[in-house]
């Protein structure tokens, strides 16, 4: 049983390697492998830029920071207004969700799941977005439905305050991915209001415990959450899809990628960012299509 005491050690012995309220959440977005992260003001004029959106979209940050996001919209979907309405929408209900073609540089284009939302300060005045990117081109071409391809993401090209506070609160905010933070141990020390719609857990109740209780005990006894994080500390990143317990003890179908966060000038390993997404509706109507051909 984890006590307040342990939970506190391995909070305390993290934070001489990292400092949390500065590196952890730069870390999480500049490392992690898998989804294009930015910034966007109020107008929608592009504020940050990271190299998994540099990989997905082509643009340096230098070319792109300061222009509207509608750069990367088919010239049809900026006649009809797409990029304002999409959000509009987000600044009303807190989020917009859309997939669609998207435009790279050199006119690239792939097929994009998008997810933007609507950034507030503690006055609860609207000051901006984060817009989430995945290019979905892969199995959008293999199989003509939604994919799950996935870019590297890696270190944000510009860090202001202004910047930073905003992945704070992205991180603390967006309930449309489980983003945790672990330490080197796996333990977790970090946990956003995503991960508590997915798994239930309040912060309070998960923070200093393993990050095992979410796998099934077959699992567990098989070590599968450790052999994850030492393919991440050895690769840099690790994946896995698989069965996850829910604090209710109700099982999903999740699609997971742990990346290792590294002291950028020595290389040391600080700890893990771990993504988990909900893939329960999608792996459901592939067993559908599969026994159905039985």
């Amino acid at each position: 049983m984890t006590t307040s005491s342990d939970k506190n050690k391995d909070q305390m012995s993290f934070d001489k390697i990292v400092n949390i309220s500065d590196l952890s959440f730069d870390s999480l977005i500049s490392q992690i492998s898998d989804y294009a992260i930015f910034i966007l003001d109020a107008e929608g004029q592009i504020k940050s830029w990271n190299k998994g959106a540099e990989r997905i979209k082509g643009y340096t940050a230098a070319e792109v920071i300061g222009k509207h996001f509608s750069v990367f919209f088919s010239k049809e979907d900026q006649a009809t207004s797409l990029p304002a309405q999409l959000l509009e929408k987000a600044r009303k209900e807190g989020r917009a969700e859309h997939e669609g073609w998207r435009f790279a540089k050199y006119d690239d284009k792939f097929w994009a799941g998008v997810v933007i939302t609507s950034i507030n300060d503690k006055d609860g005045n609207h000051i901006g977005f984060i817009k989430i990117t995945r290019d979905l081109s892969e199995r959008m071409a293999a199989e003509k439905t939604i994919s799950e391809y996935e870019r590297d993401l890696s270190n944000q090209a510009t860090k202001t305050d202004n910047v930073s506070n905003l992945y704070k609160t992205f991180v603390n905010e967006v309930d449309d991915y489980s983003i945790i933070m672990l330490n080197t141990n796996g333990i977790i020390i970090d946990w956003n209001k995503g991960a508590h719609k997915l798994k239930g857990y309040t912060a309070d109740e998960i923070i200093g415990r393993h990050f095992s209780v979410f796998y099934p005990e077959e699992e567990r006894k098989a070590l599968i959450p450790e052999t994850l994080l030492k393919q991440a500390e050895t690769m840099g990143r690790a994946t896995s899809e698989g069965w996850r317990i829910k604090k209710d003890g109700t099982k999903f179908w999740a699609n997971v990628v742990i990346t290792a966060l590294r002291n950028e000038l020595t290389g040391e390993l600080n700890g893990y960012a771990k993504v988990t997404r909900d893939m329960t509706k999608e792996k459901e109507e592939e067993m559908n299509a599969t026994s159905s051909l039985v």
